[in-house]
């Protein structure tokens, strides 16, 4: 071999790798499977010098081959066509998972009939595509540019290549299926999302609806039960007058339970309006009109100065109210009572706390603690309808904040929350 022939040798050597790089650094640029196939095709055909360069991809039952991409001559006409394992080259190629070098010279040597693109074809280089132990495809080159015959470096080339083509290809098929199916379940959860929504609009306005319309009967129950307690005491015996009392007792709870599930609704359906609120004065304001009601006790309340968020101001009264009036009922049974509003964090995260030393409770409970109707402790220990602290956190998601809570049983609780935008 003379210098020439080593030189051209060289560049021939430099040039296949300069192309294996590009097809590598190629099917690890992008992980879409279209893509991945139409730059493999692009990259190969410049690695073989073929007219076109062919992608047949097998079904999942391995007995028809689709050419999912193309590059080169009638490369628009070849991809998406089908055919049957036992037609052309490519199906005898993948069908008997053996690599095939094709030339002039050779007599055809199939008993299957060849595809439109084999037909009068001088020269043909296909190998199969093998994951694992797994055939998924193969690339097929036809016509050797400049009417030259493929080699047996040509193969060499495509077998090396190959192999990283067939696992980039068998990456990028997943990452598809990973897509699809995540597409597919954010499409599910949305729907049933919407539909979740949807219901719970229909049993709010429900809610507030027979809420709303109880509130008339009830009001004659109790007004009628008054008007025989004032007007024909004399005629009932004492325990017509214990009926009758128990009679508007209950009506009394009643309506105390409809004014909770109104308030529940209704700051659910309130159209928002956000406002800077100073939080220290709101919740000053609501713990003197506690003080008003029950002059006799003696609560040491200490409220933070400067606490502020931006909120809907209507929204956050109810919010305090609730809160507060918690912490004031359940330090009742407590020789020093004492009630706190301050600026905390919860792990991390900068937050409000109201923080009592009352009755607490069990935080193996804490899960039922913001579902309405769910109370931690007996009626006959405290009064209260269930509802007041599932309105507290259908405020605070309102305001896109979170709530937690923390309790000993005899030593108080803290509730921890956020309103999203605190200052």
């Amino acid at each position: 071999m003379n210098e020439s022939d080593c030189l051209r040798q060289l560049r021939d050597r430099e040039y296949e790798l300069k192309v294996l790089q590009e097809v590598g650094n190629a099917i690890t640029s992008n992980l879409h499977l279209d893509v991945v196939l139409k730059l493999v095709a692009e990259k190969v055909r410049t690695l073989i010098s073929a007219d076109t360069l062919m992608i047949p991809m097998l079904d999942q039952v391995c007995e028809n081959y689709t050419y999912a991409a193309a590059s080169g001559k009638d490369a628009d006409l070849i991809v998406g066509t089908s055919f049957s394992v036992n037609v052309g080259m490519c199906g005898w190629v993948l069908k008997n998972q053996r690599p095939l070098l094709y030339g002039e010279s050779d007599q055809w040597p199939f008993q299957q009939k060849a595809t439109t693109w084999e037909y009068g074809q001088i020269s043909a280089l296909l190998v199969p595509l093998v994951v694992g132990d797994r055939i998924i495809g193969g690339l097929s080159g036809t016509g050797k540019v400049n009417g030259a015959s493929f080699t047996v470096r040509d193969m060499e080339l495509l077998k090396l290549v190959s192999n990283q083509v067939g696992i980039a290809i068998e990456n990028a098929r997943l990452f598809d299926e990973v897509e699809s199916l995540v597409a597919s379940l954010e499409s599910k959860v949305q729907g049933r999302t919407l539909a979740l929504q949807v219901a719970n609009q229909e049993l709010e306005a429900f809610s507030y609806s027979v809420s709303h319309d109880l509130r008339a009967p009830l009001r004659s129950i109790d007004g009628f039960s008054l008007a025989l307690l004032e007007d024909y005491a004399d005629k009932l015996d004492a325990e017509g007058r214990n009926y009758l009392e128990r009679l508007r007792a209950n009506a009394k709870r009643m309506g105390q339970l409809i004014d909770a599930l109104l308030g529940l609704s209704r700051v659910s359906r309130l159209d928002m309006q956000l406002s800077l609120i100073d939080v220290t004065a709101l919740a000053q304001q609501i713990v003197n009109e506690f003080r008003e009601a029950e002059s006799d006790r003696v609560v040491d309340i200490q409220i933070e100065t400067g606490l502020r968020a931006m909120a809907d101001p209507y929204l956050v009264e109810v919010l305090l109210t609730n809160l507060l009036s918690n912490a004031w009922k359940y330090t009742g049974k407590v020789a020093s009572a004492k009630i706190n509003v301050f600026k905390s964090s919860w792990n991390g995260q900068s937050c409000f706390c109201i923080s009592d030393n009352g009755a607490g409770f069990d935080m193996k409970r804490v899960d039922k603690l913001f579902q309405p109707f769910q109370r931690l402790h007996m009626e006959s220990e405290f009064e209260g309808t269930g509802v007041g602290l599932a309105t507290v956190q259908r405020i605070i998601n309102r305001h896109g904040g979170w709530i937690r809570a923390e309790a000993t049983p005899g030593n108080g609780a803290a509730f921890f929350f956020t309103l999203d935008q605190m200052t």
